[in-house]
């Protein structure tokens, strides 16, 4: 995503606006946990510094498609990232474009949480010799230890 920055360098316009839908590309979608991005908008402007730089101040939002922490199971999660970001003039390539999808790319990689859940729970959490138990059942049952078994064996050796 290139943007022209001519404008902006021969000061014949103070601002460039931004109002635009967004594709990612799928090599950077899978180096990360998002599995589809869906109805990525950026809107916002670049306006001089007049210090050394431009400022990309605007906003991206979209639907990231995430797998559900149990299940793995897609789900989608609305983001929208503020951008206010500094632009120098090395960023600026010789065809005086600004390639945006970098920029993009990071805003958009702070906003996975680090949970995300369906909300499903019908969820089978036991198995053939496991299941899982909750922190009530650890406390109302405080005698018998979940490594007692373990407790044993090692007990076992020392003798």
């Amino acid at each position: 995503m290139n943007i022209d920055m001519t404008s902006l360098l021969t000061n014949k316009e103070n601002c460039i606006k931004i109002d635009m839908d967004v594709a990612i590309n799928k090599e950077l979608i899978n180096k990360s946990d998002i599995r589809k991005i869906n109805d990525l908008h950026i809107c916002g402007e670049i306006i001089n510094d007049y210090d050394g730089g431009y400022l990309l101040k605007g906003n991206v939002n979209g639907i990231m498609i995430l797998p559900d922490d149990l299940t793995l199971e897609d789900v989608s999660c609305p983001f929208s990232s503020i951008l206010d970001e500094k632009i120098t003039d090395d960023a600026i390539n010789e065809d005086n474009r600004l390639d945006l999808m970098p920029i993009l790319w990071q805003n958009i990689l702070t906003e996975i949480p680090s949970k995300v859940n369906s909300g499903n729970r019908d969820i089978k959490l036991e198995g053939k010799g496991w299941r899982v138990i909750s922190e009530d059942e650890i406390e109302n049952n405080s005698s018998v230890s979940p490594f007692s078994d373990l407790q044993k064996l090692l007990d076992s050796r020392k003798e």
